[in-house]
């Protein structure tokens, strides 16, 4: 429990610093850029100043180097962002605890986070909120396992009692699916440790017996079931915030929405028209996703996706906001209404 509270206070201390004027760090390294477009988030606190009438409109947008983040990559690659008059500086960064500082400082416009990240905001009194259709997960879109080693001596979700664990993150939406999905099984969760793994360095934590459980999301889960070095020991911990879960999702802040809502339309269209082409053309979508993250083609192809759907409820959010409060995440619970702004 120190650890998560420490966790969530350096998190809130990241973004106050930015707000206060400070800039944001360097990428995280490993990390493989963007292409053309994409550059590195600048640590200005500037905002674009207004293009000339019939020119694009510069927007700074925080990716991550994953699959999740496939909408701005097509958008980006078939030049839909140009039909719709922006020109789109995709901006590829370590997570969400590296983006929502830059937000909030002004060194860019919009970015990418999970659901956890912007309630944890909220919190605090940042006027982040979603305002474009992102990843959700549901049956036939599961890209988070639960995962052990293979020899395991592990067969059920209560055998982790006494046991190490591993998420990205602590007081993050792996970890509330992770210890809700533990609680739906009867594990007590006082007798689980969890730590903090980068996603890359799972596969070999549960191999060298470093830890015995961990959530693991693509492409790692099917890499290491290709590789035959772990098994599933639970193929939907989102489940456990009902049919529906929302992830993450493009996200900006109040007073930049309502100083741009022309702008925040025309991104919004964008992404949709990228659904549509993603639903239409998924292996052509997977291509393009190969340009801007680091993964091989056999792979890409094999991987499970979220589903990505234009329409985005409050009743998608709100499991995740009430499952974070029941486990101390969250202080106090809210309406999900008051952080989606999904026209």
């Amino acid at each position: 429990m120190k650890v998560r509270r420490l966790t969530a206070a350096l998190w809130a201390l990241m973004v106050a610093s930015l707000v206060a004027g400070c800039g944001t760090g360097s990428p995280a390294g490993g990390q493989q850029s963007a292409p053309q477009s994409a550059q590195t988030a600048a640590p200005q606190n500037t905002q674009p100043a207004a293009p000339p009438a019939g020119q694009p409109v510069t927007l700074r947008l925080g990716v991550m180097a994953v699959s999740d983040c496939i909408q701005a990559f097509i958008a980006d690659d078939q030049g839909i962002f140009k039909e719709q008059g922006l020109d789109v500086k995709l901006q590829t960064m370590k997570g969400g605890a590296e983006i929502a500082p830059a937000v909030a400082g002004g060194s860019l416009e919009a970015g990418w986070s999970n659901m956890v990240s912007i309630a944890l905001a909220h919190e605090r009194n940042l006027d982040f909120v979603f305002f474009s259709p992102g990843m959700v997960e549901k049956q036939g879109n599961r890209v988070h396992r639960i995962m052990v080693a293979k020899n395991s001596p592990v067969k059920s979700l209560k055998d982790l009692e006494g046991k190490i664990v591993a998420v990205n993150t602590l007081d993050n939406i792996p970890y509330v699916a992770f210890s809700s999905t533990l609680q739906k099984a009867g594990t007590d969760l006082k007798k689980v440790q969890f730590v903090e793994i980068p996603f890359p360095n799972m596969l070999a934590a549960l191999k060298e017996g470093k830890v015995q459980g961990a959530i693991v999301p693509e492409p790692f889960g099917t890499a290491g079931l290709t590789e035959d070095s772990v098994r599933v020991l639970d193929d939907q911990p989102f489940a456990a915030f009902g049919e529906r879960a929302f992830v993450a999702s493009w996200f900006a802040s109040e007073k930049w929405l309502k100083a741009n809502p022309d702008v925040a339309q025309r991104f919004v269209t964008a992404i949709r028209k990228a659904n549509a082409y993603l639903a239409k053309n998924p292996t052509e979508a997977r291509k393009i996703m190969l340009k801007y993250i680091k993964l091989d083609e056999a792979m890409a192809s094999k991987i499970a996706l979220g589903a990505f759907d234009d329409q985005v409820q409050p009743a998608d959010l709100q499991p995740v906001i009430d499952s974070a409060v029941a486990l101390g995440v969250l202080k106090q619970g809210f309406a999900a209404s008051e952080i989606l702004r999904v026209q």
